[in-house]
This record gives C-alpha cells, sequence and structure tokens, in this order.
C-alpha cells in the first residue's frame, strides 16, 4: 500500500506512514505545480497497486473561500483519481444527504466513487442516513463508523498529538483496522475505485530533470554531509526534501538536539526543521555541548537553514510561563508562545542572498507556529518579505519575516524544495563548495 497526505501537513502523515508501515508522501497542489504534483504521486504510486491519497479538511477547501486552489478536490483532478467522500453522520440524518448531493454537484470534474459515513449513532440512524445519500447522489454508502471514543485520537496546539507521542498506538490502530474490517465493504471500495487513471507515469519536470542530470554527471567525490535535526523535538519535514538533497549529492545525517553533543562528522551543513521544541525546551537548553556545536559551526560561517522549529532553537531562547530557556543565541530575539496557531499559504520574496536563494526570489511557502519573535525580524536583518497568498494582490509590500546573516537562513516559513528544486540545488552547492551568502 502507498499513502500520500494533501497539503503541507507534517502530522497526519505520520500516522499514516504508521499504518502503511513506509514513508508517506506529501501532495500539495498550491506549494507544487501540476506537472510536479503528477511527477511526485506517480514516482510512488507506481504502475500497479494501491495507493491511498488522504483529503485535508473539507473536500474543496483550499486557499480561499472562493477559491480550491491545493484542495482535495483540486489534487484529485489532477490526477484522475476517484474520490471517496467521508460524511460525518453525527446529530443528522436525511441532510447529510444534501451535503453529499453539493459534493457531487459544486464540481462535476470531480469523480466521487462513494461515501463512507463517520460518527454514526446506531443501526436505525445508519441505516436512514444511508438511505438518503444513496438516493439523492446515485453513489454506493460503503461502510460506516460508530461515534465511539475509543477510535478518537488526542489533540493538541497544532492538531494531532504526534504518532510518535500517542501511547498504544499500535492498539487504536488494530481497533480501527477491526472496525474497518466488520463495518466497511472494502472488496467492494476496491472494485468502484479501480477506475484507470488517464494520467498513469508521469515525466519529472524541466528544472528538476535537468538538477539531478547535472548531479549525476558530475564526477563523484566525497559527498558533503547535512546534518539534520531528527527527533521528538524535531519531527516536521517532508520525505521528498530530504531524498531531493540525496539525490543532488549530499548526505543526510540524522543527530539529535536533544541527545548528541556534537554534530555528525565532516558536518558541512545543518538542517533544524519544524516541531515542538517549546515541549522539550528545558531538556534542549540543558544540553549545552550541542547549542554550542552548532553556534560554533554558524561562528565559522557554516550554512545553518532553520524552519519554524528551527528558528526556535537558534534564537535567543524559548520563553515558557514566564521562565526563560536559552538556546543558540544565533538569531537576535526571544520567542514567545502566542495565543493562536498562525497558519496560512505565503508568497516570501527573499531581501538578502541566502544558502537557499538569491536576492529577490518569490518562494511558495507556509506557516504552521504558535510561537512569534521579540523584538521582530528589521529589514536589515529579514529573511522575507511575506504575504498571505491568500490576500490575492497585497496593497502592500509585506511584512518583514525571518533572520538572514552570513551563511545563516532561519524562518517561519515551511519549504516544500520541489516547489523549486533550485533551493535543495544552492543548499548543497553551499555545503560542498563552502559558498556563504
Amino acid at each position: 500500500m502507498r499513502s500520500f497526505k494533501v497539503g503541507p501537513d507534517y502530522i497526519d502523515p505520520g500516522f499514516l506512514s504508521r499504518a502503511a508501515g513506509r514513508a508517506v508522501r506529501n501532495l500539495d497542489a498550491w506549494l507544487l505545480d501540476a506537472p510536479t504534483v503528477r511527477w511526485a504521486f506517480w514516482r510512488h504510486a507506481g504502475a500497479d497497486g494501491t495507493a491511498i491519497v488522504e483529503g485535508m479538511m473539507g473536500l474543496f477547501d483550499g486557499l480561499t473561500g472562493l477559491d480550491d486552489s491545493g484542495s482535495t478536490a483540486h489534487v484529485a483532478r489532477l490526477l484522475d483519481l476517484p474520490v471517496l467522500v467521508v460524511l460525518d453522520a453525527s446529530r443528522a440524518a436525511r441532510s447529510i444527504a444534501a451535503v453529499a448531493r453539493g459534493c457531487q454537484v459544486l464540481d462535476r470534474r470531480v469523480r466521487i466513487a462513494g461515501w463512507i459515513l463517520n460518527r454514526v449513532a446506531g443501526e436505525t440512524h445508519r441505516r436512514w442516513v444511508a438511505e438518503a445519500v444513496e438516493r439523492a447522489t446515485g453513489r454506493p454508502v460503503l461502510g460506516s463508523l460508530a461515534d465511539d471514543a475509543r477510535l478518537a485520537l488526542p489533540e493538541r496546539h497544532l492538531g494531532l498529538v504526534q504518532a510518535r507521542e500517542t501511547r498504544a498506538l499500535g492498539r487504536l490502530l488494530g481497533r480501527l483496522a477491526r472496525a474497518v474490517d466488520e463495518r466497511v465493504d472494502v472488496a467492494r471500495l476496491l472494485a468502484v475505485t479501480r477506475a484507470a487513471s488517464t494520467h498513469r507515469g508521469a515525466p519529472a519536470p524541466q528544472t528538476l530533470a535537468h538538477l539531478l542530470a547535472a548531479a549525476a554527471g558530475r564526477r563523484r567525490g566525497q559527498q558533503a554531509v547535512i546534518a539534520w535535526a531528527c527527533d521528538a523535538a524535531f519531527t516536521f519535514h517532508y520525505a521528498d526534501n530530504v531524498e531531493l538533497l540525496e539525490a543532488l549529492g549530499a548526505r543526510v545525517a540524522p543527530w539529535s538536539p536533544l541527545d548528541d553533543r556534537r554534530l555528525p562528522a565532516r558536518t558541512a551543513a545543518v538542517v533544524i526543521g519544524g516541531g515542538y521544541p517549546e515541549l522539550f525546551a528545558p531538556a534542549l537548553a540543558d544540553n549545552r555541548a550541542a547549542l554550542e556545536a552548532v553556534r560554533a559551526f554558524a561562528g565559522s560561517g557554516g550554512p545553518v537553514y532553520g524552519e519554524c522549529g528551527g528558528l526556535m532553537y537558534l534564537a535567543r531562547g524559548i520563553v515558557l510561563e514566564g521562565r526563560r530557556h536559552r538556546m543558540a543565541g544565533i538569531v537576535p530575539a526571544w520567542v514567545r508562545l502566542a495565543p493562536r496557531a498562525r497558519v496560512a499559504y505565503v508568497r516570501a520574496k527573499t531581501v538578502h542572498d541566502t544558502i537557499l536563494a538569491p536576492r529577490g526570489t518569490v518562494l511558495r511557502g507556509h506557516e504552521f507556529h504558535t510561537s512569534v519573535p521579540s523584538p521582530a525580524p528589521s529589514r536589515a536583518e529579514a529573511a522575507y518579505r511575506v504575504v498571505d497568498a491568500a490576500d490575492g494582490r497585497p496593497r502592500t509590500a509585506g511584512r518583514f519575516e525571518g533572520y538572514h546573516r552570513r551563511g545563516v537562513l532561519a524562518s517561519y516559513v515551511h519549504l516544500n524544495f520541489l516547489s523549486d528544486p533550485r533551493l535543495a540545488a544552492r543548499l548543497v552547492a553551499s555545503a560542498r563548495d563552502g559558498r556563504r551568502p
């Protein structure tokens, strides 16, 4: 089973990876252009076998209320895949048929193959909803799940508690599997979603193909080592980002800011992605050896890229309930938690030449955080000017975001390197050749 996740989410893929037994790939039709989405899907899905793509939010929820860019429907159209819609049946019966019919007619290009009912109260409720939905849509209800707290996953401020932290996840997945086996007609589900796609296989986009060919043709030497933070505090990363860096000639070496006292041998660049460093702030602060290793590496001009949680680690420190936990001190700001999460697609224009892109490059990214830096970055030290993608054509130039200094880039903006493979190529070159914009 190959599995994928629509959108920029980092947390849900952890559960999908555990259930599927292999790494999940993100398919984001706003961050990535159409040829890249098709290439990424077919490259990992293969020509045969079964692939499942989990959607995000509602079927048509994308960039704005009037624009479904990046939505589950958008990805389904790009890949010409049949859609199985999960309907929340709680506290309603025939009204669920109106929701289903609305999904069916809002965009007839989306091929809805059937329905699954969720949070069903009992057999009579299930029968009423199923009869109404099937009569209104002409599509089969293929199963249902009960409104059962034992099937729920715990949540916190940025969504679900991560898979690696969820207690007894194996038993929970087992309960879910038994519930699906008992209440869903899996054989029929596979039959009605087996329709052939018109897009079987897709070539690599031109820029990516050119960079991969150049990397393959380059005379092999010692690979540049990129130390990639990977532990319980730093879990947000795209498998495609790591794979692309390796395809372009780097060796990605995992290391733990929580547990390791030094960087991997021959480290030529450091990447610290997102996660929940605020939950581990005391332990991160206690590992002074790791903090000093990163500080010394950056002080020597070594390329360091921090993304969201990575920015927090590179900051002066994290403030929690009035207590200050000192971090690397490379970014000239303290980080404090905010009352609300910020979640948005953004366009980020580089203010300076950086280890990822030259000045004036416009990047597509997303923000997903509940902390803010103090003081905010000035023009002289900012990495980007950022505007929310949902604003359309903004009336202002945007706000300053992130921090830049020689060899260091730290920002709340998450990037998928497949959106512009030149970002990964420039980072590898910075590590390999010692370039320090």
